[in-house]
């Protein structure tokens, strides 16, 4: 039994009711112009502060600023007016103000509930950045409750809060079981943000997505496909259909799925399934060598077609922004595209 199953396992009945309304709220995806923005909907922070006596909370993803410093970036909060702006504003002056890799966390912080005893775990000779930090904002003696929500390596969000009484096993087990629906949730959610979709709403912006995604009725059947996903059909039909209507249903962990919750969009579902990995890296290499990609190009494709910035590819392969716009302007040339949306469509469907 994981984690999560056995934190559940622990609440009480109402708690475990609690859950479920939240998880049925965190798989509806609205996509309207009013969407509740930012890196997780409003209504979750109250929710969490409520749920779990917090004094202060905060969602939001690391930003790296001008200068090379760190700040909290996209975030929702429920705290005081400007707490945020002056933990952001002091947090910018310190050499390391995160205690794990604001990208890529180290595996043993991924999706794991941390309390502030095994942030500040250490030996008697150190000091950990929140115990020299926290004073100066008026909360050295606070305890604070957080995970760090990833989807693979990738950093989603940093969601949780502070309070002056201490902690308990409760809130600990209340947000361990909650982590599953959060991490679905904020990947879709970071996949169509990303990609503009939630704004823009579905209307033929689905082809933006790079992943293989279907909108689709609740009897199983497909009422948009994607170029990936068209792609995916074409070579595997049977096997798909089987896939999504597992999916709808929660019994397919291999994809990300939203209820849509718009005029025009009742009972259908957003269902975009995860690459898999073996069979992307084969068709990256088929087309890198299709189009003549140099190894350098190749590792920028990469990236572009998983849905990056040229910002977010640059801090991957550690070099500037300019040579990354090279990289994308020589790739268009070879694919013979005049823009990235064709680009990775054409990925998708080389053959």
């Amino acid at each position: 039994m994981g984690r999560s199953s056995l934190a559940l396992h622990r609440l009480s009945a109402v708690d475990r009711g609690l859950l479920r309304d939240m998880g049925r709220r965190l798989q509806t995806l609205r996509t309207a112009a009013a969407d509740d923005g930012g890196v997780v909907p409003r209504w979750l922070g109250d929710a969490l502060h409520n749920v779990l006596g917090l004094d202060l909370f905060c969602a939001y993803r690391p930003a790296r600023r001008l200068g090379g410093t760190w700040g909290l970036g996209e975030r929702v909060s429920v705290s005081p007016e400007g707490f945020f702006e002056r933990y952001e504003s002091a947090m910018a002056r310190l050499p390391v103000p995160f205690l794990y890799d604001p990208l890529r966390p180290q595996r043993d912080q991924r999706n794991r509930v941390r309390l502030r005893s095994d942030i500040c775990a250490h030996g008697p000779e150190t000091t950990c950045v929140v115990e020299e930090f926290w004073p100066r904002l008026g909360i050295g003696s606070y305890d604070q409750i957080r995970v760090l929500v990833s989807r693979g390596s990738m950093l989603l969000a940093w969601v949780g809060g502070l309070r002056e009484a201490p902690f308990g096993p409760r809130e600990r087990d209340f947000l361990e079981a909650l982590a599953p629906a959060l991490r679905r949730s904020l990947g879709l959610r970071r996949t169509l943000v990303d990609a503009d979709l939630v704004r823009a709403g579905l209307d033929g912006a689905l082809g933006l997505l790079t992943a293989p995604a279907f909108v689709v009725r609740s009897n199983g059947s497909v009422e948009y496909a994607n170029a990936a996903g068209t792609s995916v059909l074409d070579r595997s039909k049977t096997e798909v259909l089987d896939r999504l209507r597992l999916a709808i249903t929660g019994s397919e962990g291999g994809c990300d799925v939203a209820r849509l919750s718009s005029d025009g969009h009742r009972d259908v579902f957003l269902v975009v399934l995860r690459d898999e990995g073996a069979e992307f890296e084969q068709r990256l290499a088929y087309v890198a060598h299709m189009w003549g990609a140099t190894t350098r190009e190749t590792d920028v494709l990469r990236w572009v077609v998983l849905g990056d910035s040229n910002k977010e590819i640059a801090l991957r392969l550690r070099c500037h922004e300019g040579n990354i716009e090279r990289h994308v302007t020589s790739l268009l040339r070879k694919a013979r595209c005049d823009g990235r949306s064709r680009m990775v469509a054409r990925f998708w469907m080389a053959t």
